[in-house]
């Protein structure tokens, strides 16, 4: 289909990786994916929705859940605050509050208040670098968990 015409074939190759990780629900940011194969991923993106669209795939968007192990890994944290970030998140899809949302946004956020529930001493700014987000995001969408579900802090 000449999907390589004016693209570097890494792109696409790492464009196809990514839509199979997409396919078969293993979490990975395109991030992830661009930091892997040393493509920039802006080059990356434009690569993947090209491929899409010449494509005709039909792709289904992550799901933030399956982002809350690796956060938690990263920044290591206990099994109680993986818990409860699991519990906000599914508590904000049965309300309608995660839709149109950065999954990796809403894990930061989740996982943020989730720290904050069990005690655990972790930033914001520590947080949304794991997740490769802005702490601007994490403590907005927080502000929003804490409006939108009823989520009460701790101090």
């Amino acid at each position: 289909m000449k999907l390589t015409r004016g693209r570097g074939i890494a792109s696409i190759l790492y464009a196809a990786l990514y839509a199979a990780c997409r396919k078969t629900s293993t979490p990975r940011t395109l991030r992830d994916i661009a930091k892997a194969g040393n493509v920039r991923k802006g080059d990356l993106a434009t690569a993947y929705r090209t491929m899409v669209k010449s494509l005709d795939l039909r792709l289904d968007p992550f799901d933030p859940v399956e982002f809350v192990t690796k956060v938690c890994s990263i920044i290591k944290v206990s099994e109680i605050t993986r818990r409860h970030a699991l519990d906000l998140l599914l508590r904000a899809e049965d309300k309608g509050f995660s839709t149109g949302k950065n999954p990796m946004s809403l894990v930061a956020a989740a996982v943020y208040l989730a720290t904050c529930l069990s005690n655990e001493k972790k930033t914001q700014i520590e947080i949304a670098k794991a997740c490769g987000v802005s702490n601007v995001s994490v403590r907005n969408l927080a502000r929003q968990f804490r409006e939108k579900l009823g989520f009460e802090q701790k101090s």
